[in-house]
């Protein structure tokens, strides 16, 4: 085992005002280490060679490097030091002259600037092309215009998030009618800078199965998966969002007045719900019930079903939240109430969010078809003693019948 002598550091050469110094030596061979420290902008620096040959060039390297760098700052007039020192001072800590450059660029750019109007223009001719709605143009021409009229002529991009602020407190817009002004200026902005394109219309529209497929699912799964088919149908006929499905318990089935119950603990926004269910899915969840335990197995159960019910379909994706998409535009067409089906689901957001995602995606007479998806067994009867209802006389509550 080789052994090093700590040894004074002690200036061996200096090339072209850097020091080489010696480091250490090793005591078995007598190989000497050569250390070159350099402090350059306020921060320390240190490299280690095995020969003073490779120390001198690599001190050669740097004092020509310092030297090119010093000759910038004589290119520079006396004036412009003067205002490059000045500059300083004001930036003070946190930031630099180059970032502050380049912000100034941001907001005056050198090349012909884009105004406010014809940012604008360009916005509301890319939402024609892209199908946008004649009531969301119409709405954003006049939240346009609104800011066009004290900001039009100003330089797209010398405007600020602050800019559109003060602007709608300046114009005494307040809550919800403040963030929709805000929001609208902003997505402005995020257009002009490339960070976010206008959608088709298209885009928008919630991917859905027709009844044949969704039968053809529930027939295979009856065939192969039987276990698998009452959490089909808390899926599909339910709405529930699969990791409530995963989650539930058949003591959260009240079979007996065909309504589901989602426990806070279960749910995505940890609200309690009850599901009511249609008369279909009654009958399903009857043919298929047990006593006890979880509906679907579990969540590694439920992605087994899905994975082998994928190759029984033959199909390579089961998009997400096909079924819940799927249930949402059958209830809403059949039933024409977006609260409902919003509340059935155990969502809070705005109805007419909702029914302009969902309105027209499914035909009424799919919609009908979906609900007339019917198990091809029948209820199987248990020894439950207070539960005596089967799949043909159990009442359905009016507030889903038909």
């Amino acid at each position: 085992m080789t052994t090093e002598k700590r040894v004074p550091k002690t200036r061996v050469k200096v090339v072209n005002g850097i020091s080489i110094l010696l480091h250490r030596t090793d005591r078995k061979t007598g190989k000497k280490y050569y250390a070159v420290n350099l402090r350059r902008g306020g921060q320390d620096s240190r490299k280690f060679f095995f020969t003073l040959e490779a120390a001198t060039i690599h001190c050669q390297q740097k004092a020509s490097e310092i030297k090119q760098n010093g000759l910038g700052t004589f290119q520079l007039t006396d004036k412009q030091r003067a205002d490059a020192l000045e500059a300083y001072k004001l930036l003070g800590e946190g930031t630099t002259l180059v970032a502050a450059i380049k912000e100034y660029l941001r907001i005056h750019p050198r090349q012909k600037a884009e105004t406010v109007l014809r940012t604008a223009a360009r916005y509301l001719r890319d939402m024609k092309k892209t199908e946008r709605r004649r009531i969301s143009i119409m709405e954003k021409r006049q939240k346009f215009r609104l800011f066009c009229s004290e900001h039009g002529k100003r330089n797209t991009a010398s405007i600020t998030k602050a800019d559109v602020l003060a602007w709608a407190d300046k114009s005494g817009y307040v809550g919800t009618n403040r963030d929709n002004y805000v929001g609208a200026i902003l997505s402005l902005l995020n257009f002009y800078a490339g960070n976010k394109r206008q959608p088709s219309r298209k885009a928008w529209l919630p991917v859905t199965w027709g009844p044949e497929r969704v039968e053809k699912v529930l027939r295979l799964a009856e065939e192969h998966l039987p276990d698998a088919v009452p959490w089909l149908v808390l899926l599909w006929f339910c709405g529930l969002r699969p990791g409530e499905a995963e989650k539930l318990t058949w003591e959260s089935v009240r079979l007996e007045d065909a309504s589901i119950f989602i426990d806070g603990e279960i749910s995505k926004i940890a609200a309690s719900r009850t599901v009511d269910l249609a008369p279909n899915a009654v009958r399903w969840l009857m043919a298929y019930r047990k006593m006890g335990g979880s509906v679907s197995g579990g969540a590694y159960v439920a992605r087994d079903y899905r994975e082998q019910l994928k190759k029984l379909v033959g199909i390579d994706k089961w998009p997400n939240d096909v079924a819940r998409h799927t249930f949402a535009t059958a209830h809403y067409n059949h039933h024409g109430d977006a609260a409902k089906t919003l509340s059935q689901m155990g969502h809070f957001e705005g109805p007419q969010t909702f029914t302009r995602h969902y309105k027209g995606v499914m035909t009424a007479k799919d919609a009908a078809a979906f609900w007339k998806i019917e198990p091809s067994r029948t209820a199987v009867i248990t020894n439950r003693a207070d539960f005596a209802a089967t799949a043909e006389n159990i009442e359905t509550p009016k507030a889903i019948a038909g």
